[in-house]
């Protein structure tokens, strides 16, 4: 980081809740997570949420909300000169950025809201009860 000069751009700062969370959140510009590891994890859901494309890979359930050059970058985990080049495209892009903002903010308020969980949920009891 040193030799880019980057290091001012870069913070790990661990677990965060409440208004810090909405702070950090409110100024992310991308959500990048290479995990080799994962289910679904709350960071993916909770940055689509506020409109924050994401650089993720392409394991476990992460492709059911992160469609690959649709809402997001999917990577193969490892895939350190894909994930670089999709970083650069993200940052240097304000329109890609727009559209995968756009489009995961529609996935995550249309399927994951409370009320299409609560419909979802009422739909279960109506065909269980008849």
């Amino acid at each position: 980081m040193d030799e880019l000069h980057i290091a001012h751009r870069i913070a790990y700062i661990g677990w965060i809740d409440g208004e810090m969370k909405k702070e950090i959140l409110a100024n992310t510009l991308i959500n990048v997570l290479p995990s080799y590891y994962e289910g679904l994890p709350m960071t993916i859901l909770e940055t689509m949420a506020y409109g924050i494309p994401n650089i993720s890979t392409n394991i476990a359930s992460i492709p059911e909300v992160l469609h690959d050059g649709e809402n997001a970058f999917l990577i193969t985990p490892g895939d350190v000169e894909l994930l670089a080049l999709h970083i650069k495209q993200l940052v240097e892009n304000d329109e890609m950025r727009r559209l995968f903002s756009e489009k995961s903010y529609r996935l995550i308020s249309e399927n994951f809201s409370l009320n299409y969980n609560i419909e979802q949920l009422k739909g279960i009891y109506v065909k269980l009860l008849q």
